[in-house]
């Protein structure tokens, strides 16, 4: 919580240098490398993506999942049990309504490329080591950039399950049971207190996305304290009314995402301030942290927001932070 104006963060992906991408497809495909490079590569980019985020002006700030593969399929090379295998990739029900529209995008290359690990057995811990060395980056590029204020993400088990189809348990619930006690171990190490909220990261119809309306009532009775909820995209920006109907908890804090991570377009610093003023007003200017829809890079080398424009869209939400905790506080923001 802040008392004296909105405080800035994003939902975790950053875009990935070229040097990082190729490490991780390299490691991801199962190609020899040389470990001391890899290491030293993801140093340097968690150094410069955590610097490259306090230079911009965002208050919350993390190392931008740089030694991910991507934000789901990562975990393949943490649990045992998946093996790659040729499963078809499950489309969102949206674009399957619009198969022309969906064929053209896949062709295009607006859609990204990952191995399909399968879940063939039983799920485990394999090891703790990549997570660790996350932690110690993280933590070495906090105090070189001289900040404290750092999360980290990790996948939820829902998540790990779309991404990474069931061939081995009974029942759905309890692969996701398998998932939940196999992740447990990451999730205390980080202890996360961000529960993040989306309807899939990418231009599309959306017209089957469920309503926030019918989830909200168990995000609120969620344990993480900053709930990430979807606020730019146009299929959802009108949600914010729920909560005039819909009371924040008091041990909870909202991040409505107030910039779209599926467009290029910059969205204007007044129009960020106005989606914040929204919020403030109905649960409470020191409950409100500006958020992004989604990640930026969610997949290593692809991403629907040209790098560069990223960077201006963060700008725009730091300076449309400063506008909404003028308007809220009735003088500059400190």
């Amino acid at each position: 919580m802040s008392a004296d104006r909105i405080l800035t963060t994003h939902v975790g992906s950053l875009p990935r240098p070229q040097d990082v991408v190729d490490c991780l497809f390299a490691q991801d495909r199962g190609e020899s490398y040389d470990a001391a490079h890899f290491d030293a590569t993801m140093r340097r980019a968690v150094t410069d993506v955590v610097r490259r985020q306090h230079e911009v002006g965002l208050d919350v700030i993390n190392d931008g999942e740089m030694s991910k593969i991507s934000y789901a399929t990562y975990i393949r090379h943490r649990l045992n049990g998946f093996e790659i295998g040729t499963v078809p990739r499950a489309t969102p029900q949206d674009l399957d309504d619009y198969p022309e529209y969906r064929d053209k995008i896949a062709a295009a290359g607006a859609t990204p490329k990952y191995f399909r690990p399968i879940c063939k057995g039983p799920i485990s811990v394999k090891t703790l080591a990549p997570l660790n060395e996350d932690l110690a980056r993280l933590k070495e590029a906090l105090e070189t950039v001289g900040t404290s204020r750092g999360f980290m993400t990790a996948v939820s088990p829902g998540t790990i399950a779309v991404f990474q189809p069931n061939e081995y348990y009974a029942s759905h619930a309890a692969y996701l049971e398998a998932l939940a006690v196999a992740m447990r171990p990451e999730y205390e190490a980080i202890v996360a207190a961000r529960l993040h909220i989306c309807w899939g990261n990418y231009e599309g119809p959306h017209t089957r996305d469920i309503p926030l309306s019918k989830v909200l009532p168990a995000l609120l009775k969620a344990k993480p304290a900053q709930l990430l909820i979807e606020g730019a995209n146009p299929r959802h920006e009108h949600e914010w009314a729920l909560w005039e109907t819909h009371r924040l908890p008091e041990d909870k804090i909202l991040v409505p995402g107030v910039l779209d991570t599926s467009c290029n377009f910059v969205e204007h610093p007044e129009l960020v301030a106005q989606r914040l003023v929204r919020y403030a007003r109905l649960v409470g200017r020191e409950r409100v942290i500006a958020g992004t829809d989604c990640g930026f890079g969610t997949f290593a080398g692809f991403g629907a927001v040209h790098p560069a424009i990223c960077w201006v869209k963060m700008q725009s939400l730091v300076e449309g932070a400063r506008l909404a905790s003028e308007a809220l506080w009735g003088r500059a923001a400190a």
